[in-house]
């Protein structure tokens, strides 16, 4: 049987969104920027409708290659719509970050699940998707994502920094360039490990091991499964680490092909969140082992 699509790999999503840039005839994104600019400038009053404005700002200068001016964007979204207790605004930010950062796209992708699920309403399609160009030249991506690189490293954004890093290697990765990946994501890392984000330095480490893999370099994979054990051993919060084995399993199962270790991880999850009722995250555990069963 064809193996069941509930998620595609998190490479081939990236490929298509991150290498597949500008069209040079008919431009529209900076119209597009510069109008929805205006419709926020023009409304002083800081409401929902103000923190889609930011997000759509966001994500057509992601597609613009405007990063720092979209990663801003975002944040300033994020914020307002916690002020604003509004969730939505969270599942918002977090399809940019799924967009945006390349080593811990796949884990934001089920966070941004989890987060629809919880506060029990659907996704809405976003017209603006249909803007994105169809191809980039991935130099130029990372000389832009270079440039914004710069902006926060001088304002010490080292969660930013390190995001930039990891989507800096997935593109190099994307590529073939594999020493260059590995490059960016042992500084990706380095910098989630200094900021205590375990689950983001988890998700760098498991893209280090799918570069490293490419090249048959098992010995050293296995020294980061290892890393990895360690890191998700630190992690104390039950539905955080649940969400990550399941980002996990999901990965070794479909992405490194490393069956005993994608069931461990999926297994995990499932008994982590039924051990604390939870429900909805559980729902797509449980459909992902199957899927996995039927194709072994």
């Amino acid at each position: 049987m064809k193996k069941k699509n509930l998620i595609l790999s998190f490479l081939l999503i990236f490929s298509s969104l991150r290498v597949a840039p500008a069209q040079e005839v008919g431009n529209p994104l900076p119209t597009k920027i510069d109008s929805i600019q205006g419709l926020l400038d023009a409304q002083p009053r800081k409401d929902t409708l103000s923190v889609k404005r930011l997000n759509d700002l966001a994500l057509l200068c992601f597609f613009d290659m405007q990063f720092q001016r979209g990663i801003l964007a975002a944040k300033q979204a994020r914020q307002l719509s916690q002020k604003l207790n509004y969730p939505k605004g969270e599942g918002l930010y977090l399809n940019f970050m799924m967009l945006m950062s390349g080593s811990t796209g796949f884990y934001y992708y089920f966070k941004k699940i989890l987060c629809y699920a919880v506060i029990k309403e659907k996704e809405e399609p976003n017209k603006l998707m249909d803007l994105f160009p169809q191809k980039r030249d991935p130099e130029k991506v990372i000389e832009k994502l270079l440039e914004a690189l710069k902006y926060f490293e001088k304002n010490n954004e080292k969660e930013m920094m390190a995001h930039i890093l990891g989507t800096i290697c997935t593109i190099y990765l994307e590529s073939n360039k594999t020493k260059e990946s590995l490059k960016y994501s042992d500084r990706a890392l380095k910098l989630f490990k200094e900021i205590g984000r375990p689950e983001f330095a988890a998700m760098a480490s498991f893209t280090k091991a799918f570069a490293l893999q490419a090249k048959n370099k098992m010995a050293e994979v296995n020294e980061i499964e290892n890393d990895v054990k360690a890191i998700m051993a630190n992690i104390k919060d039950i539905r955080e680490k649940a969400l990550l084995n399941f980002a996990l399993g999901y990965g070794y199962l479909n992405i490194l092909h490393k069956t005993a270790l994608g069931f461990e991880h999926l297994l995990k999850a499932d008994y982590e969140l039924e051990k604390i009722g939870e429900k909805d995250l559980r729902t797509f555990v449980v459909e992902s082992l199957g899927f996995a069963f039927d194709n072994v």
